[in-house]
């Protein structure tokens, strides 16, 4: 097979989302009325032709989604035109827009005018470049905008990027007075240590710059923390569970993000939703706690949403962003077909329940508002009780689900669907078997004897009323392909989440390029490792990619593509021409060719 060709994308067309999810495929007959989940219609579903890879953002307006496909490109979200809709840009990896839609960051550290990138692309010209700010998966916060000195407009803006571990920060001035912005580096040092000390990761910058959103491999979940005076990190909310990047609403006062079920890749890099688990898109109000000493207070969650809930493995929604006027932006990924979609997070019902950081059943959060109910640890039981109940029943995976991944499904009941779980389903057998199942022994926030003592009476007070349902019809975009890929593309897809550096892939021994891939200064030996590593079987041999290959890929006419297949065929290829042809040896003056 030649692997360097392009593998034929098949088009089909784009597919208006059901308003509730179909229940899990196997379900018997007689389940399926109470195995239906709650699905949000999105406002829009728009198509994309290259697999977002890594990351995703969206404009404030949200007009426009940046992307990582081959190479850095922007989608015009209301767009049928082919042609121009999906549009290559500066950079190769994480484009990042700031909150007020003036600028546009990417790794090395590049900043661009992003007016001007939407007019010209590629050819955007630079504002400013920092190479000692050289860390990847950066965000942006708008500090303060304003007067000095007679500018019209001067604008502040907080970088910060993941940099080997550490949370790296530098702010910069942008003067938007004149006609074409001008901007430079603020202060004389060098980057800065937002959290010292820390080894936060998959870190994300609210918009205003006090808070941040941050996965800590420590406890084994995603936190909140207070980074308004950088140096002095105060985590405000520990969520309980692993999530992915935390998004912030435009006000701090909402945060969104995805969750894994059944696997985890909680803290790393990932590129869509592997064979082994689903993601799931949630949004969470914020509520700040005053505390009655100085910088004493707190955050905790008000109104949770799980905006849908994917029941096949291999699918999902992830890197959700907001738009200024609270609109929530993700990437749909649909047995490998890929859209971002709009959605209404008030679309969604809301619950309102407290799940403590890891501690036990007897671990009271430290603070916790006026009006919450006493009852408040009884009744996340209730939600775990009937979430866990749906999963008994309706999961292919429940012996696979967490304590806290079961309880979610309750979050997706539609109010009559709940009921008659409770009514009819939560028998003395049933409460027995779930009172018995070991992720409630391996959490101990959850409390088995709670569960077994639970009547079908409680768990039916725990459904909350339906409001009216969306009416709107989802307006499609584009056209859904089958997303396959070439050689290159596997390797871009696969191997630059961890071969990255300053916006260049790192393959080791000194060899960078820029993406997208093209190999040129790779050594016989590079390639020839990278081919074994691609046949271990084992992560912590050194397996290449860590995650593994997806499984083959079948298309729309019925064929079958393997990924590990494209790269092995397309490894050999460069190892066969490296051989009639290798590299001439670095000199120190850098790669002689």
């Amino acid at each position: 097979m030649n692997a360097l060709r392009r593998v034929v994308l098949a088009l089909a067309l784009g597919l208006n989302p059901p308003a509730a999810a179909d229940a899990p495929e196997g379900v018997p007959e007689e389940l399926q009325d109470v195995c239906r989940l709650r699905d949000t219609r999105p406002l829009i579903l728009s198509n994309v032709s290259a697999q977002p890879s890594y990351f995703a953002k969206i404009h404030p307006e949200g007009s426009h989604a940046f992307y990582i496909g081959s190479g850095n490109r922007m989608l015009t979200l209301e767009s049928n035109d082919m042609l121009t809709r999906d549009r290559p840009i500066v950079g190769s990896i994480d484009p990042v827009p700031s909150p007020d839609g003036r600028i546009l960051a990417v790794p090395g550290l590049e900043i661009y005018w992003l007016p001007e990138v939407m007019e010209k692309g590629e050819g955007a010209e630079l504002l400013l470049e920092d190479a000692d700010h050289s860390g990847v998966y950066q965000s942006v916060a708008l500090l303060r905008s304003g007067r000095r000195g007679g500018a019209a407009d001067l604008r502040v803006y907080r970088v910060i990027t993941d940099s080997s571990g550490e949370v790296l920060y530098r702010d910069y001035e942008v003067n938007f007075s004149g006609a074409r912005p001008t901007a430079r580096i603020l202060g004389n040092a060098g980057p800065g240590h937002l959290c010292p000390g820390k080894d936060y990761k998959t870190i994300m910058i609210s918009k205003t710059g006090r808070l941040l959103g941050a996965y800590d491999p420590t406890s084994g979940t995603s936190k909140v923390i207070d980074v308004a005076v950088p140096g002095r990190c105060r985590e405000v909310l520990d969520l309980g569970y692993p999530t992915g990047k935390i998004e912030f609403r435009h006000d701090d006062g909402a945060i969104a993000f995805h969750v894994d079920y059944y696997d985890t890749q909680a803290g790393g890099y990932f590129s869509g939703v592997s064979s082994t688990l689903t993601k799931d898109v949630y949004v969470v109000e914020l509520q700040k706690l005053e505390g009655a000493a100085p910088g004493a207070w707190r955050l905790h969650p008000s109104k949770v949403r799980r905006i849908f809930a994917s029941s096949v493995k291999g699918s999902g929604g992830y890197y959700p962003s907001w738009t200024r006027d609270g609109r929530l932006v993700y990437v749909r990924d649909d047995h490998n077909h890929y859209a971002f979609e709009v959605v209404r997070p008030e679309d969604a019902p809301s619950y309102r329940f407290l799940l403590p950081p890891h501690g036990g059943t007897d671990h009271q959060p430290e603070e916790l508002p006026k009006d919450w109910p006493k009852d408040w640890n009884e009744q996340l039981h209730r939600s775990a009780a009937l979430g866990g109940l749906w999963s008994q029943l309706c999961s292919p995976y429940d012996a696979e689900q967490s304590a806290v991944g079961a309880m979610t499904a309750f979050l997706s009941l539609e109010a009559e669907v709940c009921r008659k779980l409770a009514r009819s389903h939560w028998t003395p057998d049933s409460r027995l078997k779930l009172s018995e199942q070991p992720r409630y022994r391996r959490d101990p926030r959850f409390d088995p004897a709670i569960l077994a003592r639970l009547e079908p009476e409680e768990l039916e007070s725990a459904c909350r009323e339906d409001g009216p349902p969306p009416t709107h019809e989802t307006k499609v975009y584009g056209q859904r392909i089958s997303q396959n890929l070439d050689g290159p593309g596997v390797i871009h897809h696969y191997c630059v989440g961890c071969h990255v550096t300053g916006g260049n892939l790192d393959i080791g021994g000194g060899s960078l390029m820029r993406n997208p891939v093209d190999f040129s200064n790779l050594t016989q030996a590079q390639v020839m490792e990278s081919l074994d590593r691609m046949d271990l079987w084992e992560d912590d041999q050194g397996r290449m990619p860590p995650q593994g290959f997806d499984p083959p890929i079948e298309t729309d006419e019925g064929e079958w593509v393997d990924h590990q297949e494209l790269a092995t065929d397309y490894l050999n290829e460069v190892l066969a021409e490296l051989q009639r042809d290798p590299p001439l040896p670095d000199f120190p003056g850098g790669p002689a060719r």
